[in-house]
C-alpha cells in the first residue's frame, strides 16, 4: 500500500519517531520534491557510472536524474555520491542491494525515507567511512528550539528521496 499525500504531509509535519521508508505513488513522489533539489547538486556521469557498477546494472537502466547534497568527505576529500547513501544503507542493514538496485532502476515504484525525530540515518564516505556532516539544522516539530541530531544528508532520484 503506497502512502498518499495527505498521509506524507502529516509525517513530514509531524515526524515519526523513528526514520522510515514509504512507497508512495509517483504523483505524489514528484509533487514532494518539486521544491526540495535547490540545495542539491547533479551528480556527473562519472558518478552514475560508478553507482551503476556498484549496482552492477548499466547505466542507462538507473532512474536518473541522481541529486545528492553537495559536499565532500571531511576525512578523504571524496565529493558526495548516491553511492555514500547506498553503500550506508546496505551496510547498515536499512535496505537489500537488490531492493535498492530495484527501486533505483525504477521497477519498484517511487519511495521516500522520512526523517524522524531520531535524527535521521548516517551516511558514510563510501571511500574512508568517515560520517557526512549534518546538513539541516531544522527545529524538531514537537520541541520547538531543539535541533535535529545526528548526522544525515540528503539525496534524491526520480525514484527515491530522503527528506
Amino acid at each position: 500500500m503506497t502512502c498518499g499525500a495527505d498521509e506524507l504531509d502529516a509525517l513530514l509535519a509531524d515526524r515519526p519517531a523513528a526514520t522510515r521508508t514509504v512507497p508512495v505513488d509517483v504523483d505524489v513522489f514528484h509533487a514532494s520534491q518539486r521544491d526540495r533539489r535547490g540545495s542539491l547538486r547533479r551528480m556527473t556521469e562519472e558518478e552514475d557510472a560508478e553507482l551503476a557498477a556498484h549496482l552492477d546494472v548499466p547505466v542507462a537502466a538507473l532512474a536518473g536524474p541522481f541529486h545528492a547534497v553537495d559536499r565532500t568527505c571531511t576525512s578523504c576529500g571524496r565529493r558526495v555520491t548516491f553511492l555514500d547513501f547506498v553503500c550506508t544503507a546496505t551496510a547498515d542493514g536499512h535496505h537489500l542491494l537488490g531492493e535498492l538496485r530495484a527501486v533505483l532502476t525504477g521497477s519498484r515504484g517511487c519511495w521516500i525515507t522520512v526523517r524522524g525525530r531520531d535524527g535521521g540515518r548516517p551516511a558514510r564516505c563510501a571511500e574512508c567511512g568517515t560520517a557526512i556532516p549534518l546538513v539541516a539544522t531544522e527545529e524538531l516539530p514537537d520541541e520547538p528550539g531543539v535541533l535535529a541530531s545526528g548526522d544525515y544528508s540528503e539525496y534524491s532520484s526520480s525514484t527515491y528521496a530522503y527528506v
